[in-house]
C-alpha cells in the first residue's frame, strides 16, 4: 500500500451504506494507517473537496443528486489525485466516459472487487505517480526546448561522428546558414583556417574521452566574414552510458575580441603616430641588452627630439603639430631597417633601437634621419618657412651601460648635447656626460631627503565655477623646501624623479597629505573639493590604493572630495592598469579628472572606456582663446563631447577676463589660471 506521510486519504462518494462499510473494513484489514472521508452525494463532495484535497478518491456512478463523472474535470491536467470510478453495472459507455474525463479506473462494485479495492488504489496511486512524473519530465522538456530556441548562444547537437541534428535560431542569425543547409553536415563547414589543426585534435581526444571541451573558434559565416566564439562542447550519454551525441553550446565573443585587441594595441602604441610606445620599448630594450650581453653584438640607442615643436606647435596650431608628428613619424620609419624598434617615447620626443650595429653605422643611420627631414621641411607647404630639424644622442650598449633606464638617461644628456651644439645635431654620449648625471643624482638625493623629512609642502591654487563666479575647489600643487628656505618647483625636480623611480613616492606623499588636509580643515563638510595629480605610474602601484583605502576609512571624509587628476598620455600608455585603477578608487567613491585633455583629440575613442568626471582642457587651447577662432571651436567641441557624456570640463590658463567671459558663453563649467588665482601655500589660501 502507498501512503502520504504514513496515512492514506481517502475521499469515498457512495450513497450505499452497506457498500461504505465493505469498503473501510477492506482497507483497514490492510492497515490502520488510512483516514476515509464518506460524501453521500455530490453537493456533499463538492463541500469536502473545496476545504481539502484526499490522495485518491472511490467515485460511485450514480449518486442521488447525479452522475459522479460531474466531479470529474474536462481538462485531465487540472486533477491533482487519482479517481477511481465505481459503478453497480458494468456498462462500456460509462467506463469510456468516465476515463476520458480523467478517470483512472474504472470498477464494477461485487464482493470480489470490494475486497481487492486496497490493491485497485495501491495501483491507482503508483500508476498516478508514474503520470505525474510524465508530466514534468514533459513540462521540463518543454521549457528547455523553448530556453534552447530562446538562447542567445549557439547552441548545436551531432551525432557521435559530428554530423549536425540540431541548430538552434541563434546559430542561424549568427553565421548565415539555414537549417537545410546545416543539418546533416558536419561543424567545419565554418573553419577558416585560423583555428590551429592541433586545437581540433585536443577537442576529439577530449570529448571523445567523455569529459568537456572549452575553448575559442575563430569561424567564418556563409557570407565570408570572420567571428570569434567561446564554445563549450560536452559528451551526451544514453542510459547504459554511452555517448551518443555532442552538446555545443557557443558564445559569439567577436566584439570582445576586438576590444581586448584594441586595448593590447593601446597599450603598447602611441594613438597619434600609432608607433610602439614607451612601455614597449623599455621591454624591448631590455630583452636586446641581455642578448647583446649574452651574444657579444654592440646595439645603439638613439634618442630624438624635434628642434622648436614647441614654437611650431603654438604658432602654427595643434592640429598642424600633430600632423608634424605623424610626417616625422613616417619619416623615421623610411630611415631604419625592419629589424629595428622604432617608437614615440612622449611630446615630441622619439626613439630607436638599431641591434647589430657599430657606432659607425648608428651615425649613419642619424645622418639619413637628419637629412630626410631638412628635405621634408623644404618641401612641405606648411612648415617651409621654419626650420624643422631634429636633435639626436646615441648610445651604444652593453659599451656604455647594462640598465634600461640609465642607457635612456644617457641618450637624453647625448640629446641635450646636440642641442646645445647648434641643434639639428648628433652627440654621442662621452663619460664627460656623467657630470650631468651626476647633478641629477644630486637631485635624488635632495628629493629622497626631502620626502624623509617632509621639506615638501602643498600649495592650493582656486578654480572658479563658471555657472555662480564661487570657488568650491582647488587643485593641489607641489613644491619643495630648499636649504635656504628657497621654494622650488617642480619641474625642477620631478623629471629627475620619474627617472629614479621616486615619483611613485611622492604620488603617495601627496596623496595622503591631501586626504589629511580636507579631514584637519573639513573641507568635504564645506562642499570644497582638492584636486590632486597623479603620475602614471600610480595606475601600477598597489600600495597607493591600499593607502588610500585605509586613510579614508580612518578620517571617515566624504571620498568624493577627493578628485585625482590623471594625464591623457599616461592613461593611454597604460590603458588596462589605468581602468583597473580607475575603477577600485572610484568604487571608494573618489572622482577623476583628465588633464591635458585635447592634445590630438585622440583623446575622444577612449572616454567611454574611462570613468572620469572631469575634462581639464589642455591650457594651449586656453590662453589664446579671446583671438583664436579655431581655439573656440575646439573648445566648443569638447565641451559638446563632455555634455555627450555627462562630464563637466575644466579651462587651464585663463590669463583674463575676455577669456572667462568667452568660457562661460561656451558652456565651460570651471576655469583656472593666474587671472582667477595664484597658488599659495594651502594654510594660506584656506584662510582666504
Amino acid at each position: 500500500m502507498i501512503i502520504k506521510n504514513n496515512t492514506l486519504h481517502i475521499l469515498l462518494v457512495e450513497d450505499e451504506l452497506d457498500h461504505v462499510e465493505l469498503i473501510r473494513r477492506s482497507f483497514l484489514a490492510k492497515t490502520e494507517q488510512i483516514e476515509i472521508s464518506v460524501a453521500h452525494s455530490i453537493h456533499e463532495a463538492k463541500t469536502f473537496l473545496s476545504k481539502t484535497s484526499p490522495d485518491i478518491m472511490l467515485l460511485d456512478y450514480l449518486l442521488p443528486d447525479g452522475r459522479g463523472t460531474e466531479l470529474l474535470s474536462e481538462d485531465k491536467t487540472n486533477l491533482s489525485y487519482p479517481i477511481v470510478i465505481m459503478t453497480s453495472h458494468g456498462n462500456e459507455q460509462v467506463a469510456v466516459e468516465a476515463m476520458k474525463k480523467g478517470a483512472l479506473d474504472y470498477i464494477v462494485k461485487s464482493r470480489e472487487t470490494i475486497a481487492n479495492m486496497p490493491r485497485i488504489c495501491e495501483r491507482a496511486l503508483r500508476e498516478w505517480k508514474l503520470i505525474i512524473e510524465n508530466k514534468r519530465a514533459e513540462g521540463n522538456v518543454r521549457k528547455l526546448f523553448h530556453a534552447i530556441e530562446q538562447s542567445q548562444n549557439l547552441v548545436i547537437i551531432t551525432d557521435i561522428h559530428g554530423v549536425i541534428e540540431y541548430v538552434n535560431p541563434r546559430f542561424i542569425s549568427t553565421t548565415g546558414y539555414t537549417k537545410e543547409e546545416v543539418i546533416g553536415k558536419k561543424p567545419n563547414i565554418l573553419k577558416s583556417g585560423n583555428t590551429p589543426v592541433e586545437e581540433y585534435r585536443r577537442l576529439w581526444d577530449t570529448i571523445l574521452y567523455g569529459k568537456e571541451w572549452q575553448g575559442e573558434f575563430h569561424n567564418r559565416k556563409k557570407n565570408g566574414e570572420l567571428y570569434w566564439e567561446r564554445a563549450s562542447i560536452t559528451p551526451i550519454r544514453d542510459e547504459k552510458g554511452t555517448i551518443t551525441h555532442f552538446l555545443g553550446i557557443k558564445e559569439d565573443i567577436t566584439d570582445r575580441k576586438q576590444f581586448e585587441q584594441q586595448l593590447t594595441h593601446m597599450e603598447l602604441h602611441d594613438p597619434l603616430t600609432n608607433l610602439y610606445n614607451r612601455k614597449h620599448f623599455r621591454e624591448e630594450l631590455k630583452f636586446l641588452i641581455a642578448q647583446a650581453e649574452k651574444r657579444s653584438f654592440l646595439c645603439a640607442l638613439l634618442f630624438l627630439d624635434i628642434d622648436n615643436f614647441k614654437y611650431i606647435n603654438e604658432t602654427l596650431g595643434h592640429q598642424t603639430g600633430d600632423e608634424l608628428l605623424i610626417e616625422i613619424a613616417d619619416l623615421l620609419g623610411e630611415c631604419i631597417r625592419k629589424t629595428d624598434t622604432l617608437c614615440r617615447l612622449g611630446g615630441d620626443e622619439f626613439g630607436i633601437i638599431l641591434p647589430y650595429t657599430s657606432s659607425v653605422q648608428a651615425q649613419t643611420t642619424s645622418n639619413k634621419i637628419l637629412s630626410n627631414i631638412k628635405n621634408y621641411s623644404l618641401s612641405h607647404t606648411k612648415t617651409k618657412h621654419y626650420d624643422i630639424n631634429v636633435s639626436i644622442g646615441i648610445v651604444m650598449f652593453p659599451e656604455h651601460g647594462t640598465d634600461a633606464d640609465t642607457l635612456i638617461s644617457y641618450a637624453d644628456l647625448a640629446m641635450y648635447q646636440a642641442k646645445e651644439k647648434g641643434k639639428g645635431c648628433v652627440c654621442f654620449f662621452s663619460p664627460d656626460h656623467a657630470a650631468q648625471l651626476e647633478a641629477m643624482i644630486t637631485w635624488k638625493q635632495r628629493i629622497q631627503d626631502a620626502l624623509a623629512h617632509n621639506k615638501f609642502v602643498l600649495y592650493l591654487q582656486p578654480i572658479m565655477d563658471l555657472t555662480n563666479n564661487t570657488f568650491s575647489r582647488y587643485e593641489v600643487l607641489l613644491r619643495m623646501k630648499g636649504d635656504n628656505g628657497e621654494i622650488i618647483l617642480p619641474c625642477d625636480f620631478l623629471k629627475t624623479a620619474e627617472r629614479f623611480g621616486l615619483i611613485r613616492d611622492i604620488d603617495r606623499w601627496v596623496t595622503i597629505q591631501s586626504i589629511q588636509l580636507i579631514s584637519e580643515h573639513q573641507l568635504d563638510s564645506k562642499g570644497i573639493h582638492l584636486e590632486v595629480n597623479l603620475s602614471g605610474k600610480a595606475f601600477m602601484d598597489e600600495i597607493l590604493l591600499s593607502m588610500v583605502q585605509q586613510k579614508l576609512d580612518k578620517s571617515k571624509i566624504k571620498p568624493g572630495s577627493l578628485i585625482f587628476e590623471i594625464t591623457e598620455t599616461a592613461v593611454i600608455e597604460n590603458m588596462s592598469e589605468a581602468q583597473h585603477f580607475l575603477s577600485t578608487l572610484k568604487n571608494m567613491g573618489c572622482r577623476f579628472a583628465l588633464d591635458d585633455f585635447g592634445n590630438g583629440f585622440s583623446s575622444f575613442s577612449y572616454l567611454k572606456h574611462l570613468p572620469v568626471d572631469y575634462l581639464k582642457i589642455d591650457g594651449n587651447f586656453i590662453h589664446e582663446l579671446p583671438v583664436n577662432t579655431v581655439d573656440q571651436h575646439l573648445v566648443k567641441a569638447m565641451v559638446e563631447v563632455a555634455r555627450g557624456l555627462g562630464k563637466y570640463t575644466i579651462a587651464e590658463y585663463v590669463g583674463c577676463e575676455k577669456t572667462v567671459a568667452l568660457l562661460q558663453e561656451l558652456g565651460v563649467d570651471f576655469a583656472q589660471g593666474y587671472y582667477i588665482g595664484n597658488p599659495k601655500p594651502a594654510s594660506e589660501a584656506l584662510v582666504s
